[in-house]
């Protein structure tokens, strides 16, 4: 994932000193901690899927809550670009998610919130809340983008020329949510693969475990992690030169019509070949297809493949950030995005 800015980072005058931030008074947010930082680096034990941040230009890092339970991160660059990117969580969230922390070293002004409530991947926290519920499900980004804003106006003396707002999966579903109800916090939103309509996709994760453990008393998987790796190489094979370059990447998955027919097949006996395709694993993974427009990729790669965030995104990275670029046409590349989308969005 990169950007590319025709906005350079420069040193700024700023308007008081780092420290004084945590005297900032703002209703209803109290800052927590507000120190300078000349360097870190940055480890997320609780986002193991998340490489370790280093973070090599002096900063200032707030830490903030939001009302009783929004916490929130901003890292504040010394050498500023003007611009502020927010990052989106995933799954439940839970934890402060910010998965853009390194783009300080180019001058970006970052934030990430734990959506109102800490861990809980059984979701618990929800029950019988509906703060948290209404937290998670559409104020935490909204909130934490318009403090983040008010913050940076009283750091810098100048509100942020461009923000924008980048999330996959959950985050994706969040950015759909800021698309439809708050268009004013960004001026440019990327929603990968967007998780909405969660009692919708909770079922079909259901309905997908069991078409791959069809057996209670057997739970070896039709679809084995070799035949993953098939998969892949066929996927990349049939579409990874569509758009031209073989790369690993398929721009636009929506080109990708998939043969199934092609996939080896052995008519029986699947587990004592793994490397193959059975007729049954051939069924299930059909039915795994997701819908929507990145989905038939997204469930085909499965997480173990290229990833649908940048499939279907990485043209718009590196372009989406620069000002060189008239707000109309973000606007027009991010509809395409939503259009297909928005009419079936709901809370969660």
């Amino acid at each position: 994932m990169f950007f590319i800015s025709a906005a350079s980072a420069q040193s700024v005058k700023f308007c008081k000193p780092c420290e004084e931030l945590k005297n900032l008074q703002l209703p209803d947010v109290t800052i927590l901690v507000a120190e300078v930082k000349a360097s870190d680096t940055i480890k997320t034990p609780s986002e193991p899927w998340n490489p370790t941040v280093i973070i090599n230009k002096p900063f200032c890092r707030v830490l903030g809550r939001i009302s009783k339970e929004i916490n929130f991160e901003l890292l504040l660059p010394d050498e500023s670009n003007g611009r502020f990117l927010m990052s989106g969580g995933g799954g439940f969230v839970g934890s402060i998610q910010n998965s853009f922390r390194d783009k300080v070293n180019e001058g970006f002004a970052t934030a990430g919130t734990d959506a109102g409530h800490e861990g809980g991947a059984d979701a618990k926290w929800a029950y019988n809340n509906m703060e948290r519920q209404l937290n998670f499900g559409r104020l935490a980004i909204h909130r934490t983008a318009v403090v983040s804003k008010l913050i940076m106006q009283n750091y810098y003396c100048a509100a942020p020329a461009k923000s924008y707002f980048v999330g996959c999966s959950r985050g994706g579903g969040q950015a759909m949510v800021e698309a439809q109800y708050y268009p004013e916090d960004f001026n440019g939103i990327v929603a990968g693969a967007p998780a909405f309509d969660w009692p919708a996709f909770a079922a079909k994760f259901l309905q997908d475990s069991k078409n791959n453990y069809p057996n209670p008393n057997n739970m070896k998987p039709l679809i084995t992690n070799d035949n993953l790796k098939l998969l892949q190489a066929e996927v990349l094979k049939q579409c990874d030169l569509l758009d031209g370059s073989a790369d690993s990447i398929i721009d636009d998955p929506r080109k990708c019509t998939f043969d199934f027919s092609k996939l080896p097949v052995c008519p029986e006996l699947w587990w004592q070949t793994e490397q193959k395709f059975t007729r049954a694993s051939r069924l299930a993974q059909k039915l795994k297809r997701a819908r929507g427009m990145c989905g038939s990729l997204e469930q085909v790669c499965t997480y173990q493949m290229v990833p649908a965030f940048i499939i279907c995104f990485l043209p718009i990275f590196s372009s989406i950030l620069s000002s060189t670029i008239p707000i109309g046409i973000i606007q027009s590349m991010t509809s395409k995005i939503l259009v297909r989308r928005l009419y079936m969005l709901r809370l969660f």
